[in-house]
């Protein structure tokens, strides 16, 4: 790079200039080619302007602001670690699971709108559809909506032609064959999905009060959803029914009955979920350096969670305990007979359940007992169908707080199931091993009084 180049670079970091080098004007020069790094998509950028390393210094001398700010400025590997930081932690807001799910509803509404009502899309990207269209029909444009939703991170809507009616007319489209609504909190979900999209809009603002229209088209629905119901004779609770202490009893029971090393599995699995009323993920990610014991009970510690995930209740135990009156349901009995059962678990030392989707594993074998002992289930007051992995939290969280009385603080219940109490409360009521103590030995099954 020649001196004068050098200049411009530094002339273009001073804030006090509007002198800048711009990455485009580079191209008409004769100056010897620019070593740029491009940040952060390098395929949007011309050839000749994509990253490459200069061989005497080894690294990169320039870079390019982004992609609606074409400035050249100073390469700065500092300044580089920083943004790659910052992104990381933006990223961190959700966790790739929910963000995965977000993207492929994005995915389904783009496309809808793709068919439907192609002035929702932005020039750019509908362009670039059409011509997937025209090279592979709808299946080509649903890939080159996955690479704009799942690679480039970019919403590819106009939102200033958002309309509250329009995306309503796309829940819509969910439905059983039926014709039967979902839960509610399937429609919910495909619209945290769509605002989730809109955050990754540059420049653009949605119109607010598309969004009140929405929200009272969703209480609405929500409405439907209750009347539809009850008209065919359904159950109108929202989602899966709670597990109650009865129901887990006679599951524990049933699957040390069967005794095979999967039903060993979930056994495990149910019964620390149960007691530590952890998310699904949370307990498949338990590992051997999260557990302590301590005198007569096991302490189990998250470093972090769905509520916390920046770790900082990662010190604050969850006290699981064992219970000899009702051996079925114990959580330490039932780990005992999984690692003697899975040895070469305790040998390597490193995850409870090792495996790539142990979450999965456990949902299709829980299911699995429902189906297998449906009658049993039924002759005990029990619906197989209305029960599901969710059940559990569900039930242990009731159980916990209605279920016995008198019953732990209703803080340190919601503290263990990690759910937020609301900024006030959550500065004034603390974490206190006395009552995550209590809420355990209550957990367990065992007479509190």
């Amino acid at each position: 790079m020649t001196n004068a180049d050098d200049q411009s670079f530094r002339t273009a970091h001073s804030e006090d200039s509007d002198d800048f080098v711009y990455a485009e004007d580079l191209l008409d020069t004769n100056l010897e080619p620019v070593m740029v790094q491009v940040r952060p998509d390098p395929s949007q950028v011309e050839e000749r302007l994509r990253v490459r390393e200069d061989d005497a210094a080894g690294k990169i001398l320039a870079n390019v602001l982004g992609d609606d700010d074409r400035r050249v400025v100073p390469y700065n590997p500092e300044l580089e670690g920083l943004f790659a930081e910052a992104n990381q932690a933006r990223r961190l807001r959700i966790n790739e699971a929910t963000r995965r799910q977000y993207n492929n509803s994005n995915v389904q509404y783009v496309l809808w709108l793709f068919k439907f009502h192609k002035v929702h899309i932005l020039a750019d990207f509908l362009e670039l559809y059409t011509e997937a269209f025209d090279e592979g029909g709808f299946e080509a444009v649903e890939e080159a909506i996955k690479k704009t939703i799942f690679e480039d991170e970019v919403c590819p809507l106009l939102l200033q032609k958002f309309d509250a009616n329009m995306f309503f007319s796309f829940l819509m489209t969910y439905k059983t064959n039926e014709g039967i609504y979902f839960s509610f909190s399937t429609y919910d979900g495909k619209r945290s999905a769509m605002m989730h999209l809109m955050k990754l809009a540059k420049g653009q603002i949605l119109p607010f009060e598309e969004l009140n229209e929405l929200k009272k088209l969703l209480k609405g629905l929500r409405k439907m959803i209750t009347k539809q119901k009850k008209e065919l004779g359904m159950s109108t609770v929202d989602g899966k029914e709670n597990m109650t202490f009865d129901c887990f009893k006679l599951t524990c029971r049933l699957l040390i009955e069967d005794g095979s090393p999967e039903s060993i599995f979930v056994l495990t699995y149910l019964t620390l979920q149960w007691n530590l009323i952890s998310r699904s993920e949370a307990t498949e990610s338990i590992a051997f350096s999260q557990m302590r014991w301590d005198a007569d009970h096991l302490k189990i510690y998250f470093p972090r969670h769905k509520s916390d995930p920046v770790g900082l209740t990662k010190e604050e135990p969850r006290h699981v305990y064992s219970n000899p009156m009702i051996p079925e349901v114990c959580p330490i009995r039932a780990l005992a007979c999984y690692l003697l059962m899975f040895p070469d678990i305790v040998s390597e030392g490193k995850k409870l359940f090792p495996g790539s989707d142990q979450k999965s594993r456990f949902n299709r074998l829980f299911h699995a007992t429902l189906m297998k002992n449906y009658e049993t289930y039924l002759s005990n007051g029990f619906m197989p169908p209305e029960i599901g992995t969710h059940s559990i939290r569900k039930g242990a969280a009731t159980y916990c707080t209605t279920g016995v009385i008198p019953g732990p603080p209703v803080v340190s219940v919601c503290l263990r199931a990690g759910w937020t109490l609301g900024r006030v409360k959550e500065r004034y009521l603390k974490y206190e091993v006395a009552g995550d103590e209590l809420v355990g030995r209550t957990l367990t099954g065992m007479c509190i009084n």
